[in-house]
């Protein structure tokens, strides 16, 4: 089995990453610009501003996990609630 190099990788802290992020397309900036030009313009003008949601601390989870290979142990996050479920997972369970 062939190995894959890890020398091509960076390490950017997060709020780097998160300063440089709005200058570059993201798959979720395309998604909004494809699905309504007009929203991605007004969020692009700072005109509307999307609040945290248990999808994205989901997502965010995930991406701590593969992307940065972090112990997902440590965090505290809520997925999304259904009407029979209404627990919020973390750590200590």
């Amino acid at each position: 089995m062939k190995t894959i190099s890890t020398d091509i990788l960076i390490h950017e802290p997060m709020a780097e990453y998160q300063a440089k992020r709005n200058k570059f397309l993201t798959s979720h900036r395309l998604a909004d610009y494809r699905r309504c030009p007009l929203l991605f313009h007004k969020k692009e003008l700072g005109l509307v501003v999307e609040g945290d949601r248990p999808a994205f601390q989901l997502g965010r989870a995930a991406h701590t996990l593969i992307l940065e290979g972090r112990d997902l142990r440590t965090w505290s996050f809520s997925p999304p609630i259904t009407s029979t479920a209404s627990t919020t997972f973390s750590s200590d369970d």
